[in-house]
């Protein structure tokens, strides 16, 4: 139902993206700078929208609808000006560094209390009626919770995630074969599957599949729907009794003559224009719609919710259809679309199994239909194939996408995982690497203070740890990684005081903080050629919490072949430890403690020491490198 045509520049950037879709025909122009961040878009009704960055590459603002976006050292934002001149603000925690408050003026003012485990425990809101209090189990599942959405409401578990009861309501599960798929509630609905497990009816619904087992068309009492995908997976056409909605793009809608586009910052619609009107969206912690202003910055909207993204108060209709979690809510089915799969807020399951088994070794990731493992006030799914931590509350998403192109500091391809290859079609490309974006993320919640603070000049750090949260275990480098860092400088931390290690690189005089520079490699387990290596002593000092240095060559050697690895180790020799992977346009030395008291040094090279090149070089720290003679 979706032709599609690119175009691309000289170093493979689509600059064009033409999509037909029910005869109609939609195009979207982008433009890049030197680091290969979107600047602007032209949408087929031929606005542009642009995009600026800061000196540490964070997007700062996108005219017309944010005015500013202010951070502090950790990347998370402390402040955003909309173009209605209406600022939103949030605080930390000084220590955790959990989000403790948000607030816009009069419209909104939340705070977060939380216990050992990071599971929200409260929320208070001083302005209306969404004060919460929550109470886990101990796998963090969510037992209790009570405020204004409704009575308090208690939830119990069987051992692998299935509910047993919901707010009063039993579930029975009569399915063998799908022993998560719920078939009957003490409230009176029956619910069947066919043999994918995608639910067939569902008290007055029912749905069938196409053979991808998408939801092809669902009917809920007098009304109906229709859908239709492209080859990604990504929801292209809606056609109900209310009439046909087109969404050519992620952030581009046409349902009734009306266009509307949306500024998605990662997971999360921060504005949005219907015809001629624009309007701002002041979201709460999980990215749900909860207030909207208008040009004058008037509150126009205000959505609240249970838990589990039943709606408890709605006022206004700026935005009819998003709500949970920014996700779009079908009136004519009752279902949130996650992308994947669909979410029926009132059952607090996916109407469909989840494809991807996201963790084997918690079995709470092996109930498919559960929703973000039974904790949906800690967790989100934005693409319906995993779950993932609270969207821009402790960072704002280190790449900024807008439909599937990456805006900020990020290639395609680009990262650094254990997990398996990557799936096919854009909407599970981009889950996958989500995923990897965000192992980092939380493991770098663990470094010292000092290297958080890398973050001001290791730009855009898009490095990846693996699952197990353990440094250099089960790392995978994948040869697009590889390649695209031709030219890279990657950095180790060099414990090496005299003589020949065991795989017979020779060096010598290096002492405690030497590091060693790779100008050049390829793939993995092949030799590099003639290009080399040098051993360096740098002189370091601090400033103002960046990094100042001047460095002497004291020791230049030639290392003729150097790869990386998984499996290589230097006990005793060598120990790097992995910072970050990311694009830089400086020129910097520096050198930070690590956690066992030694030093990590580091050091990144501006494109003009190489003339000609067509785009930035990038700084990497590995945690395993292997050396050849």
């Amino acid at each position: 139902n979706c032709h599609q045509a690119l175009t691309y520049d000289a170093v493979g950037r689509i600059t064009q993206t033409q999509r037909i879709i029910a005869g109609g025909s939609y195009t979207k122009l982008q433009t890049y700078d030197a680091l290969g961040r979107i600047t602007s878009e032209t949408f087929p009704d031929t606005e542009t929208v642009n995009y600026t960055y800061n000196e540490a590459g964070w997007l700062s603002s996108v005219p017309g609808y944010i005015n500013s976006i202010s951070y502090n050292a950790r990347g998370q934002k402390t402040s955003l000006t909309y173009a209605n001149n209406v600022t939103t603000n949030w605080t930390y925690h000084s220590q955790n560094f959990r989000a403790l408050s948000r607030s816009t003026g009069s419209h909104q003012n939340l705070s977060y209390g939380y216990d050992n485990n990071g599971n929200i425990t409260s929320i208070s809101d001083t302005l209306f009626t969404a004060s919460r209090t929550f109470a886990y189990d101990a796998l963090n599942r969510l037992t209790s919770a009570s405020g204004g959405f409704g009575p308090p409401e208690t939830y119990s578990y069987d051992a692998i995630g299935n509910f047993q009861s919901k707010a009063g309501v039993t579930y029975t599960y009569g399915d063998p074969t799908h022993p998560s798929a719920v078939t009957y509630t003490s409230n009176g609905k029956t619910y069947t599957y066919d043999a994918n497990g995608n639910m067939l009816t569902g008290g007055t619904r029912t749905f069938t599949w196409d053979v991808e087992n998408r939801l092809a068309s669902a009917s809920n009492g007098g009304s109906s729907a229709t859908f239709y995908y492209d080859y990604t997976g990504m929801r292209v056409e809606k056609v109900s009794g209310s009439g046909t909605t087109i969404y050519p793009f992620g952030n581009y809608e046409v349902a009734g003559g009306q266009i509307t586009k949306y500024l998605r910052i990662g997971n999360q619609i921060y504005a949005a224009k219907a015809g001629t009107q624009k309007f701002f969206y002041h979201n709460d912690h999980l990215g749900g719609i909860n207030v909207i202003t208008d040009i004058n910055g008037t509150r126009v909207q205000l959505v609240e919710y249970d838990p589990w993204g039943k709606i408890s108060r709605s006022e206004g209709n700026a935005d009819p259809s998003h709500r949970f979690t920014g996700q779009e809510l079908d009136v004519e089915t009752g279902l949130y679309y996650y992308g994947a799969r669909y979410y029926d807020a009132e059952l607090g399951r996916f109407v469909s199994p989840d494809p991807i088994i996201q963790n084997p070794e918690d079995p709470q990731n092996y109930n498919r239909y559960a929703y973000t493992i039974n904790n949906p006030v800690k967790h989100v799914d934005p693409s319906g194939y995993q779950f993932e931590g609270l969207p821009g509350q402790d960072f704002l998403p280190p790449p900024v996408f807008l439909d599937f192109n990456p805006i900020g500091n990020l290639f395609p391809g680009f990262g650094i995982t254990n997990s398996p290859p990557l799936p096919r079609g854009s909407k599970a490309r981009k889950a996958a690497l989500e995923k990897m974006l965000r192992e980092f993320v939380l493991e770098a919640k663990n470094l010292p203070k000092e290297i958080q603070d890398a973050s001001k000049v290791v730009f855009g750090a898009t490095a990846v740890l693996s699952q197990k949260r353990k440094f250099g275990k089960d790392i995978e480098y994948t040869e697009n990684v590889l390649n695209a860092m031709a030219g890279a400088a990657a950095v180790i931390h060099n414990r090496v005081t005299s003589g020949e290690t065991q795989y017979g690189c020779k060096v010598d005089s290096c002492s405690v903080e030497d590091v060693i520079f790779a100008k050049r490699y390829n793939k993995a387990g092949k030799a590099v050629g003639n290009q080399f290596a040098e051993i360096r002593q740098p002189e370091f000092k601090w400033a103002d919490n960046l990094f100042e240095a001047a460095s002497d060559v004291k020791h230049p050697k030639m290392l003729r072949y150097m790869t990386v690895g998984a499996s290589w180790l230097f006990p005793g020799f060598i120990q790097p430890f992995m910072l970050s992977v990311g694009i830089t346009q400086a020129v910097f030395d520096g050198t930070i403690p690590d956690p066992t008291g030694g030093a990590i040094a580091f050091h990144s090279l501006n494109r003009d020491d190489h003339p000609g090149s067509t785009r930035w070089k990038l700084v990497a720290e590995f945690d395993r490198m292997k050396f050849f003679k």
